[in-house]
């Protein structure tokens, strides 16, 4: 936790929610959590905090489909924003193993032919 939010501080705001939302969208961005968040209790306590600006906090990243809760299990990093991130930049040809697959299967093809 405490290297989660090494870098963290709250200015003054109005809407404490916003710079802690701000934050954990970039480490979540930068894949710094890749999987499970810290629960909002635990977040509240280490900085100090209303649980109520972290819920709402955590509550933003779930609209923008950044995290998923799971009741009783806490929050999670949406897969559909992990894989969806992947798929933007996935390009199959100029992979190589796509083009040695490809390559093994026109070769298969030409050999079933003779």
């Amino acid at each position: 936790m405490k290297i989660l939010f090494k870098n963290f501080k709250i200015k003054n705001s109005n809407f404490i929610y916003i710079p802690l939302y701000t934050f954990l969208k970039e480490k979540i961005e930068k894949k710094e959590i890749q999987n499970k968040l810290p629960s909002i209790r635990k977040v509240a306590s280490f900085l100090n905090i209303s649980s109520n600006t972290v819920a709402k906090a955590y509550s933003e990243l779930e609209k923008i489909n950044y995290i998923k809760s799971y009741k009783g299990s806490g929050f999670f990093i949406d897969s559909n924003f992990l894989f969806g991130q992947k798929e933007k930049t996935l390009n199959l040809e100029n992979d190589d193993f796509y083009s040695a697959t490809r390559f093994v299967m026109k070769s298969y093809d030409m050999l079933k032919v003779a």
